[in-house]
């Protein structure tokens, strides 16, 4: 198989859990090293992405544990490039023990990344026929998960700063630590301390996992926040079913990337006056001010500008929800996020270039 790259790690005591076998985030720390070395092996090292201004960042990660490996184990690790689509790469992982039984198998989605704006860039055609991807890219299909119950267990985590990478969020390997973490605690909550879990032999096992990673968390963000929940509250003010609620908010769960303005609101957007000096003074605005839905408010940012909210807010609403009206704008911009509201509306504005 062309571009095939292959490593090696040992398995460490600290890596370990109450019950003998290396934590999940472990894995993903294995697969992380691997897919830089598999980088510079192909001639795209620190230096050249430092050069570029661009750095890959992890979209998705799915993986399947078929054998969790155990201490003092010898790891091989085998990966290459599976596929690109513009702005992205699947690459695939194969981990085995010295036993050549495979421990682990998985994937990740990667976006490739510019340092100066935080947008997607288009990956260079020379990167891709260097890593010797499929020319066929393949269909990325939508994270689902199924609907929460009624009562779901809750936790919450404040980031640490041990737990940031260089560009000061939180390592994706972490968020698989806190679900495995949160698991423990509904388990706990269900009568079955870690304690009476080793003393009895009960192990729980991870066999999988699938996590996207939306907006990155930063050093002393709570997190506690259950969107899904928050977006069907606003929702269903407008929507008479749970399913017209999850309709309503999709915009929420799309990734930027391929967030899309419908073509009746990108036409009302450009048709706006003086819509390039609302969505700037909407994006600094939103840059800095206090991320609560009464400091959010736009209302006066338009007075300022001398801009009725009737004129004004339609072309807001097209940049962070996809169309001119739609769910309470300044409650979705909290649910949406700084970066990510920041980040649709700057979008738009290179939409109206592009005209």
């Amino acid at each position: 198989m062309r571009g095939v790259y292959t490593s090696f790690v040992n398995v460490r005591h600290h890596e370990l859990d109450a019950f003998g076998r290396v934590h999940p985030g472990v894995y993903l720390r294995y697969l992380a090293p691997a897919a830089v070395e598999a980088s510079t092996a192909a001639g795209f090292d620190a230096a050249w992405y430092a050069a570029a201004g661009a750095v890959w960042l992890v979209r998705r990660s799915t993986f399947t544990v078929l054998r969790p490996a155990t201490a003092g184990e010898e790891l091989e690790i085998r990966t290459w490039v599976e596929d690109f689509r513009r702005v992205r790469s699947h690459r695939r992982y194969e981990v085995r023990g010295a036993d050549g039984a495979l421990r682990l198998v998985a994937r990740t989605d990667w976006v490739y990344v510019d340092l100066a704006s935080g947008r997607p860039r288009r990956v260079p055609a020379d990167m891709e026929e260097a890593f010797g991807g499929t020319s066929v890219p393949q269909e990325r299909d939508g994270w689902h998960a199924p609907p929460p119950p009624a009562r779901p267990a809750h936790a919450t985590h404040q980031v640490r700063v041990y737990e940031l990478d260089s560009l000061g969020h939180v390592n994706n390997a972490v968020y698989l630590d806190l679900v495995a973490q949160a698991a423990l605690d509904a388990i706990e909550d269900a009568g079955w301390p870690l304690a009476r879990l080793v003393s009895d032999g009960t192990v729980p096992v991870l066999a999988g996992g699938d996590l996207e990673y939306r907006e990155p968390a930063r050093y002393g963000d709570r997190l506690d926040r259950d969107v899904f929940a928050g977006a069907v509250a606003i929702a269903r003010e407008r929507a008479t079913t749970l399913a017209g609620a999850a309709d309503a908010a999709w915009f929420l769960f799309v990734p930027d990337d391929e967030f899309p303005i419908a073509p009746e609101s990108l036409e009302r957007l450009r048709g706006t006056e003086r819509v390039g000096e609302i969505l700037a003074a909407v994006a600094d605005h939103l840059e800095t001010c206090p991320w609560t839905v009464e400091a959010v408010d736009l209302r006066p940012v338009l007075e300022k500008l001398d801009v009725k909210p009737r004129k004004g807010l339609p072309a807001v609403y097209a940049a962070v929800e996809g169309t001119h009206a739609g769910l309470p704008l300044f409650d979705s911009i909290v649910l949406l996020g700084r970066e990510r509201s920041v980040r649709r509306v700057r979008a738009a504005i290179g939409e109206l270039s592009e005209k």
